[in-house]
């Protein structure tokens, strides 16, 4: 009798264990949570795949010439920034460019291994002298020059003078000056200056002085003499 009652005792909790594991296992499973797309900001230019050169020129472009010569005709022109040309070899100094699909010649001078900041103006539009006026007078004048050069005059200067001399390029809508000799201190200086342009009203500022843009200053034999005396400080 004994042996019955835990023979049926036993039973039981086989049965009862069996419900709770049919009852578990009859669950639904709950749906995986959807995931969430991670919002990303704005990616740099992928890297090049094939070597590769920018425009670094100071007037926003190179030319692509068919020979490598500066005689010998233009077909294309390579833009400053992020959009670049293969490099398909080097012959003294110019360097073999395929630019979507035309095949010619840059300065390498004026490339560079690595993006550069584009240009939004035409060089061709700020050349001529930048005047900062008071009573109608010349105190401060930059002469932006179409080889890349520039003097600054200043009337407050030894009753006016040139005080320094540097080289220029344009980056977006600005001119950026590099100073290269400053009269003044009688020594080399290297800093920049930063003009914003404004071709709608001809007017550029930098910060503090709002110039004009002339293109009749100086005399064409005063620029030329100007330059040639002052070429020399620009390095």
């Amino acid at each position: 009798m004994k042996r019955l009652f835990i023979f049926a005792t036993s039973l039981l909790l086989v049965v009862s264990c069996g419900q709770k594991s049919a009852k578990t296992t009859n669950e639904p499973t709950p749906a995986p949570e959807p995931e969430v797309e991670v919002a990303t900001g704005p990616t740099a230019p992928a890297a090049p795949t094939v070597p590769t050169v920018y425009s670094n020129a100071y007037d926003g472009f190179t030319n692509v010439r068919q020979a490598a010569t500066t005689k010998s005709p233009v077909l294309a022109k390579l833009h400053n920034g992020y959009e670049g040309a293969e490099i398909l070899g080097v012959e003294g100094n110019w360097t073999k460019v395929n630019l979507n699909g035309v095949i010619g010649y840059v300065s390498s001078a004026y490339v560079q291994d690595t993006p550069t900041i584009p240009v939004h103006i035409d060089a061709k539009s700020i050349i001529g002298n930048w005047s900062y006026l008071e009573g109608g007078h010349v105190m401060i004048e930059y002469s932006i020059y179409d080889d890349g050069m520039w003097l600054l005059y200043n009337d407050n200067f030894c009753e006016g003078a040139i005080v320094e001399v540097g080289k220029w390029h344009l980056e977006e809508s600005s001119i950026v000056l590099t100073k290269t000799y400053d009269f003044a201190l009688y020594e080399a200086a290297h800093s920049t200056t930063r003009l914003e342009v404004d071709l709608t009203t001809n007017t550029a500022t930098d910060g503090d002085c709002t110039y004009n843009l002339t293109k009749i200053g100086w005399s064409k034999a005063e620029h030329n003499s100007a330059k040639k005396a002052f070429k020399q400080y620009i390095k």
